[in-house]
């Protein structure tokens, strides 16, 4: 997960949507051993790094780092909490869908 996040990093883009369901686990069997493979996906909120959102830019509102609500501040260090918050979701084992919809802007 944080290589292909730091990959896409490298690139100049910031996700602004990292959550656990936008990763799929890729598993092929080979004789002697299991090759597995995971990779990032939904990058319709994708952005280079230097665009900023404004109000009107949807946000994962459970996953949001506090600067993005606060200022609507998006780098890649708002993916690298939203990553923090998608290991806490599988490290307890979450079974219910939170449904999260996606807000327009933010209110004070």
């Amino acid at each position: 997960m944080t290589r292909g996040l730091e990959h896409l990093h490298n690139y100049g883009y910031k996700h602004c949507d990292i959550a656990a369901r936008n990763f799929l686990l890729f598993m092929k069997e080979k004789k002697e051993s299991r090759n597995q493979r995971l990779a990032i996906t939904d990058f319709g909120l994708s952005r280079p790094m230097e665009v900023i959102h404004d109000a009107s830019t949807p946000f994962p509102v459970v996953w949001c780092a506090p600067e993005t609500v606060e200022h609507l501040h998006t780098d890649h260090l708002t993916d690298v909490y939203m990553l923090g918050c998608t290991f806490h979701e599988l490290l307890c084992i979450r079974t219910k869908n939170l449904s999260v919809k996606y807000q327009t802007g933010f209110s004070k």
